[in-house]
């Protein structure tokens, strides 16, 4: 009995080390911080969210949170945005931009000021002596096309402002429309200091999916299912488009990608634009010339670090210069 003991305590001692040593790899000196280490979660298993009062919605960003995300500073404001606050009238000679996206346009994995509608915000101003510029930022992560819409429809226009930004990521455009339940649930806090990073990983390569990352509720459309992906694609438009043209505004639409996306993805993208007088900004492209492992925020988190969204932050600014979108400078 003794000799089986050690040779438990044995193994679990190895397995310690195995997972700490894994957890240092994945996020350097965060592994043994319990908050930062709890800060490397999803967003849905953060805290940070509660439910929306648009059922099309379903979740939102918490407001005045200060906390840290993705061992980043994450702080929002009074409204729920990953920003500094800001007055619901909008001020005199003020241009205002509304934001809505997903994690790339939340910023997650950088603080907010490095995120690039912060840079574009401080550059324009800075730039323009009778002109003040705002760019509200309703991005949240694991946003689909459904809460996309319903976020410009229901939140972002009600702030008066003079251009609607719409960004997506190849992930959003795969996440399935379908509506929630009335009773769907959001998932429960999860603390990732108490989860095995080792196992995640192991679960990861064998397929079993009891660290499953996505939520039930929302499936991925398959590859095989191109017509699907296109009808909620141009629904997106057409609804984005509606929602821009009755408040008389500018729509941009931006690919967030590292990669130009499949000639059959950006055929369409820019099909729909010219349908739906969107102004389409291929962002993809001056992230597709830099080094990716320059662009990446940690060794496993894939979304953009500073210098990414600083080229991000070039790409909507040119196109707004392009289509005369900026006064003042």
């Amino acid at each position: 009995m003794k000799k089986i003991i050690h040779i438990l305590i044995f193994v679990l001692l190895c397995f310690a080390m195995v997972e700490l040593s894994y957890r240092y790899y994945t996020s350097g000196d965060a592994a043994f911080t319990f908050g930062r280490f709890n800060s490397l979660n999803l967003l849905l298993h953060s805290g940070l969210v509660q439910r929306s009062e648009y059922p099309s919605i379903l979740y939102e960003l918490k407001p005045d949170i200060d906390a840290l995300f993705q061992d980043s500073e994450f702080k929002t404001n009074s409204a729920g945005m990953v920003d500094k606050e800001y007055s619901k009238a909008k001020p005199e000679n003020t241009l205002r931009i509304a934001l809505v996206g997903s994690s790339w346009t939340m910023g997650s994995g950088v603080s907010q000021d490095a995120a690039y509608h912060s840079l574009l915000e401080t550059e324009l101003s800075a730039q323009s002596k009778d002109q003040n510029y705002e760019f509200l930022n309703f991005g949240v992560e694991h946003y689909g096309l459904r809460e996309i819409v319903a976020t410009a429809r229901h939140r972002a226009i009600k702030w008066d402002p003079d251009i609607l930004v719409v960004t997506i990521t190849p992930f959003t455009a795969k996440l399935r429309w379908d509506e929630p339940s009335p009773d769907e649930e959001l998932p429960e806090q999860e603390y990732s200091f108490f989860k095995s990073y080792v196992l995640r990983t192991l679960d990861n390569i064998m397929g079993t999916k009891y660290y499953a990352t996505n939520l039930a509720s929302r499936p991925i459309i398959k590859f095989s299912d191109d017509t699907l992906y296109q009808a909620q694609l141009e629904r997106a438009f057409q609804e984005l488009h509606q929602i821009a043209a009755e408040e008389g505004i500018p729509l941009m639409v931006m690919w967030l990608s590292y990669r130009q996306p499949q000639t059959e993805t950006e055929a369409l993208l820019k099909k729909f634009s010219a349908e739906y007088d969107v102004i389409f900004v291929d962002t993809y492209k001056w992230l597709d010339n830099a080094n990716k492992a320059l662009l990446y925020s940690g060794r496993f988190n894939r979304h953009p670090n500073e210098y990414g969204h600083e080229l991000i932050a070039q790409s909507l600014k040119e196109s707004l210069i392009e289509n005369n979108l900026l006064s003042g400078l």
